[in-house]
């Protein structure tokens, strides 16, 4: 069963063919990588996923509905996560109290809860957050600031934060990156597991080779905005026009796309 559909997605800047007839899907469940080179297209098709920017032609349906051009608050609110390549954290507040926020910003958004800050809101879903940074592995510095975290832990507490809406889709947008060798294979095989634990489905875009071909169950690869392959990690790895991308200069690969002259 198929979380995530996309079909036909197209979106130009000017000229530039950003993104040109892309369709692929997301399976439940699935941890499904999507690659390719600077200017591959890779954030122009995630943003669209999550509504920062509305396609010019192809549509987007999460979970049977068509959610092309929604705003992110509203697809948020369907159950599609988002982590983001530079982490996103209040660096004043506590680690938990970051978690809080998140799980407020929830129950407002799905049960209309009245928002109010002071002692109550400090205490309130204080058992929950501690929950969810126990599952990334940050339950022992919840009374932390988050400025005073290296950087491999604060995304691992952005990570508990996508998880306090509980999404059934989570984006991950360079989740490794600026980090460690160990550090991102850390994440990843952390994230895989809560693939496997929750029946989350997986989107994430990456640079780190190494991380994509050891954890993804499938990859699609992107060049100049067409999709040029699908599979697992010895299909891509076996692909000519993968590897005339990746391994050569790329300057004379010009993806074929259907109707362009």
């Amino acid at each position: 069963m198929s979380v995530l559909r996309v079909l036909h997605l197209s979106k130009a800047f000017g000229g530039v063919h950003a993104v040109e007839n892309v369709s692929f899907e997301v399976g439940e469940g699935e941890f499904l990588a999507l690659i390719g080179p600077n200017g591959a297209g890779k954030s122009t098709c995630f943003n669209m996923i999550n509504g920062q920017l509305a396609p010019d032609a192809g549509d987007i349906e999460f979970a049977g509905r068509s959610i092309a051009g929604w705003k992110p608050r509203d697809i948020w609110r369907l159950g599609v996560g988002r982590t983001f390549q530079v982490a996103a954290t209040f660096g004043s507040m506590t680690v938990a109290e970051n978690v809080q926020m998140a799980l407020k910003m929830a129950l407002v958004s799905h049960h209309g809860e009245i928002f109010r800050f002071g002692a109550a809101f400090a205490a309130r879903h204080r058992e929950r957050a501690v929950e969810l940074l126990a599952q990334v592995g940050m339950a022992d510095a919840a009374e932390r600031a988050c400025k005073e975290l290296a950087y491999g832990d604060v995304k691992r507490v952005e990570l508990a934060i996508a998880l306090a809406n509980e999404p059934r889709l989570l984006l991950m947008d360079e989740p490794t990156a600026g980090m460690a060798p160990r550090e991102r294979n850390d994440l990843i095989g952390l994230v895989k597991r809560l693939v496997i634990e929750r029946r989350i489905s997986v989107l994430f875009t990456e640079h780190s080779m190494d991380v994509v071909f050891a954890h993804a169950d499938r990859i699609i690869v992107l060049a100049r905005g067409v999709m040029i392959a699908e599979g697992d990690a010895k299909v891509i790895r076996d692909n000519p026009q993968v590897q005339q991308v990746y391994l050569g200069t790329g300057r004379t690969f010009t993806p074929h796309v259907e109707g362009r002259v």
